[in-house]
């Protein structure tokens, strides 16, 4: 949930990576997960950025 969090607040998940000291791999891992577990997208992801999604 923190990865959650952070990446939503900061529209990174480099950003996270450095913050929370993890992989990226981890990261996207995490929130895909997650986006399983709720049954819907939670992020509009792009090469560039990652923008949360209202559900």
């Amino acid at each position: 949930m923190n990865i959650f969090i952070e990446v939503a607040k900061q529209n990174s998940i480099t950003n996270v990576d450095m913050n929370l000291n993890i992989p990226k791999f981890y990261e996207s891992l995490g929130i895909k997960k997650l986006e399983i577990q709720v049954g819907a997208r939670l992020f509009s992801r792009s090469t560039r950025q990652i923008v949360l999604m209202h559900v």
